[in-house]
């Protein structure tokens, strides 16, 4: 006649590690994931940046050209891209994007936005 009464059972998503040495590994395995910086992420100085990629390319240039040559140009980036953006002498404009192609991090240069002049 009557029914006995329902009981609910709550059950984990994930079960528990069985010992604290699968834990750690678990919680080791997580965190070791966030501590890599992202190639074009990566700072002058090895910390994490946002404009890594953009900072080191600025820097290879001035260290290989004289401000003069490299004045009117602008770097950013999109992800791995380098974007070039400004003027430079038509002569520069293929070292320009080899010595960005080389840094680390980069899987494109962009050089839509570079007028070429002569010089």
């Amino acid at each position: 006649m009557g029914s006995s009464p329902t009981t609910l059972e709550f059950k984990p998503a994930q079960a528990a590690p069985s010992s604290p040495s699968q834990a750690f590994v678990s919680s080791f395995t997580q965190s070791a994931l966030f501590q890599t910086i992202p190639p074009e992420r990566i700072g002058l100085n090895g910390e994490y940046d946002h404009y890594g990629l953009a900072k080191r390319v600025q820097l290879a240039f001035q260290q290989a050209f004289t401000s003069e040559q490299i004045q009117s140009l602008a770097v950013s980036q999109r992800g791995r891209v380098v974007v070039l953006k400004g003027q430079v002498a038509k002569n520069l404009l293929k070292r320009l994007v080899e010595i960005a192609a080389k840094i680390h991090g980069a899987t494109d240069v962009e050089i839509y936005a570079v007028n070429a002049i002569e010089q």
